[in-house]
């Protein structure tokens, strides 16, 4: 997130805005042919991994590396400088990812049941503007805040909003044979009809959905 690359000159985006859309191939797969329970235990399990992932990074950081050369100094000071501010990257990543992931899964789980099944391009569509925004907003804040100005992170917030939308496109395409592979597979396509969204609900009863594969 903390890593920004400029277009032609004027555009800065956060390099992540092309990494993550990739992982929503998958999410939509998940929370389309298991719901919003399969879904939010994936979801967990990438929080943690995520934060296990930044304990690696923090830790490696702190560790001293022979100064054979200046290069090596200098690649050692941009590792701790990126590295070492552990509080801001974690809660940055965590609660950008965490809410992000968590709104599309509620969101297209809901619009799912209420549009029964119809138009998942829509559906997803509309899903991830928003749990896009809710992504850029909470993550580039907390990890740009000190680097850039207000003015500045809200225009990367902007752009990088812009490639994520652009950028599901393509994945809503790549996940959607995806999701019908795993619905023939397994037989289920659950309805999250009356299910509590409540995270605390994820390992119970109250967030299982039910499946109505080859109802009509």
């Amino acid at each position: 997130s903390k890593k920004i690359i400029t277009l032609y000159g004027s555009f800065h985006i956060a390099a992540s805005g092309i990494i993550f859309p990739i992982t929503f191939i998958f999410l939509i797969a998940i929370n389309e042919a298991y719901g919003h329970k399969k879904c939010g235990r994936a979801i967990l399990i990438i929080l943690i991994c995520q934060l296990i992932f930044t304990i690696c990074l923090w830790s490696f950081s702190h560790i001293p590396s022979p100064d054979i050369t200046n290069q090596q100094v200098l690649i050692n000071h941009a590792y701790f400088t990126i590295f070492s501010h552990y509080g801001q990257v974690v809660l940055g990543s965590m609660l950008g990812v965490g809410f992000a992931y968590y709104f599309f899964s509620v969101c297209n789980s809901f619009l799912k049941v209420r549009l029964c099944s119809s138009n998942i391009y829509f559906r997803v569509i509309v899903s991830t503007c928003f749990s896009k925004a809710v992504l850029v907003i909470l993550a580039y804040f907390f990890n740009l805040w000190g680097m850039f100005n207000i003015y500045e992170i809200l225009k990367i917030c902007f752009y990088t909003w812009i490639i994520k939308v652009a950028a599901s496109f393509l994945t809503l395409f790549l996940s959607i044979p995806l999701v019908e592979i795993s619905q023939k597979l397994d037989k289920t396509n659950v309805f999250d009809i009356g299910v509590s969204y409540n995270p605390i609900h994820l390992f119970t009863h109250k967030s299982q959905g039910v499946n109505l594969y080859g109802s009509k």
